[in-house]
């Protein structure tokens, strides 16, 4: 992707990188780790970025209890894309670390 780094995008991928997931769980997961809630308006378009640029896939699922689900998984291309984002994160991480006078 040539825009600039989203850290939510990069939370998404690692989040699916460990299991797939579809939207409204997606939602609650990033919740659950400490992002608040993540509207719809924002979240589905991320994952349809994220799906377009190819580190995505999705596939319609049936489900038990309600309407069919997009259920998300990571394509080998967004391991590849998360590994990057890792890296990036640690060298813009450790560049604040070390501006703030951060000891670790």
């Amino acid at each position: 992707m040539s825009r600039r780094w989203n850290p939510v995008e990069s939370v998404v991928l690692a989040l699916l990188a460990a299991q797939p997931a579809y939207g409204y769980e997606i939602g609650q997961l990033l919740s659950e780790s400490g992002f608040g809630e993540v509207k719809g308006g924002t979240l589905y378009p991320l994952l349809r970025r994220l799906e377009e640029a190819g580190y995505l896939r999705g596939e319609w699922r049936v489900s038990d209890d309600g309407p069919s689900r997009k259920y998300y998984e990571v394509t080998p291309a967004g391991l590849e894309e998360l590994t990057r984002r890792r890296a990036l994160w640690l060298t813009l991480r450790q560049a604040v670390d070390d501006a703030l006078g951060v000891v670790t």
